[in-house]
């Protein structure tokens, strides 16, 4: 008989989290079958962000999620940048890697255009040759990446336009 594997122990590093569905989220995945998990939401304000990193380079985590408003900003905290999360200057996830380096990644060009694919195909459509893109947070950098990495031109729109240069 084989023991039960430990759980991975998760964070979502945010300000504020409790509006997250991260946690049903893995707590979903683990119940169909996948790895279980311990997913920990855990309010970080902007001045707690180095001590969350720390700890989690300490290794009470083994990775964590970052969203707002810490996208942009932990990047800073990173001993190791992915080529998506170095192109876009935000991250969303983090893995502890050995030695307690914290590389950083970001995903969310990724899942949106794997998503945009699906809704493409369906509709017979190819990939358009521009878009706007509508905020300039972390997310959106990572789409924008994404897209421009395809080809799209594309429009950014902020509600603050110095962050559109930026």
């Amino acid at each position: 008989m084989s023991a039960d594997p430990a759980p991975i122990r998760l964070a979502l590093f945010g300000h504020p989290v409790g509006h997250s569905r991260s946690r049903e989220l893995f707590e979903t995945i683990a119940r169909l079958g996948g790895p279980p998990v311990v997913y920990q939401p855990v309010d970080v304000p902007p001045e707690g962000l180095a001590s969350a990193f720390e700890d989690l380079a300490s290794g009470a985590w083994s990775g964590a999620n970052v969203t707002v408003p810490h996208k942009r900003e932990a990047v800073r905290f990173c001993g190791r940048l992915a080529p998506d999360a170095a192109a876009s200057g935000a991250v969303n996830v983090l893995v502890r890697a050995t030695g307690g380096v914290v590389e950083g990644h970001n995903t969310d060009g990724a899942g949106f255009l794997e998503a945009l694919d699906d809704v493409l195909a369906a509709a017979g459509r190819p990939l358009p040759e521009c878009a706007a893109i509508l905020g300039c947070g972390g997310a959106a950098a990572g789409v924008a990446v994404a897209l421009a990495g395809r080809g799209v031109s594309l429009l950014a729109v902020s509600r603050t336009p110095a962050r559109v240069a930026g």
